[in-house]
């Protein structure tokens, strides 16, 4: 499903990209092209910092418990996968139960290095 950002944005850049290349050019720079990519990178602007506080939003301690169940965010519920794993980080599925089923990253840079390594083992033996 688009969401309607998106469409206004890519309608922004079609119709610069027309005032830019397929007009004659003695309007190369009309007002109507330098207010639409004005426009256009002011909403990637907003869009950026939107996403970015959705995910410093996501920053919380994360529990997890001997019977594999975890505790995150003052929500319990249990990691159903890895999704990806590199040695940048790990991509973990996981669902809580008192809401629906969401995505967590976990970077070293999260850690020290001893929990970190012992978390990735855990999660080697456990999720593979």
């Amino acid at each position: 499903m688009l969401n309607l950002g998106y469409l206004s944005v890519a309608f922004a850049l079609f119709l610069s990209a027309y005032f830019l290349l397929l007009s004659d050019h003695r309007y190369l720079f009309s007002y109507l092209t330098i207010a639409l990519l004005w426009l256009w990178g002011e909403y990637l602007l907003c869009e950026w910092w939107r996403r970015y506080q959705a995910i410093m939003s996501q920053q919380g301690v994360l529990i997890i418990a001997m019977d594999q169940s975890i505790c995150w965010q003052g929500y319990v519920g249990a990691i159903i996968k890895v999704r990806f794993r590199s040695r940048w980080g790990y991509l973990l599925k996981i669902e809580l139960l008192e809401c629906t089923q969401g995505w967590l990253w976990l970077d070293p840079s999260m850690t020290t290095d001893e929990q970190y390594r012992t978390l990735a083992l855990w999660l080697n033996q456990h999720y593979r």
